[in-house]
């Protein structure tokens, strides 16, 4: 429901298609943007996968841990990591039966177990550190504030990933 607030909001999503068009805004899978149908080179640089964030205008992106499991899935881990460790990623949320929570009160993930509905991450993108690939700019320095969020969310993302 958080999404409707924003149907204009681009997510693209790391997850099983097309489940993940459920979402009630403008969602983009990744297998369609970088599968056989889409351009298959998006992950051989954290700098093409910036310029295709920064172009496509994403907001956020979703990720379904089942999804990110599946060994065909190694290359996206690695960028996800990589942009994660460029402080791209912030605001991360937890997604669980619909909700979103904040991560603050979540002590650990948990995979689906067919008992209940598997835990799905929402990082919102920093914009702003988009702009430096696409103008071809070394990034700045995080601030102290953006390097801890950044730190959070490489320790959160590598769990995830786990």
């Amino acid at each position: 429901m958080e999404m409707t607030k924003n149907p204009r909001h681009h997510v693209l999503a790391f997850a099983e298609t097309p489940e993940c068009y459920r979402i009630p805004c403008n969602v983009q899978s990744i297998t369609d943007v970088e599968g056989s149908g889409g351009s298959p080179g998006l992950y051989d640089s954290p700098l093409y996968f910036a310029w295709f964030l920064k172009w496509s205008d994403t907001d956020y992106v979703y990720l379904e841990q089942s999804f990110l499991h599946d060994e065909r899935e190694e290359r996206a881990r690695e960028m996800l990591l990589q942009m994660a460790e460029e402080g791209i990623f912030q605001s991360p949320m937890l997604v669980e039966k619909n909700i979103i929570l904040p991560l603050d009160g979540v002590k650990a993930f948990s995979e689906s177990n067919g008992e209940g509905a598997e835990q799905l991450l929402l990082l919102q993108i920093r914009k702003e550190r988009l702009e430096y690939p696409w103008e071809e700019k070394p990034y700045p320095a995080l601030s102290s504030e953006e390097q801890t969020e950044k730190d959070r969310i490489l320790q959160l993302l590598s769990e995830y990933l786990q």
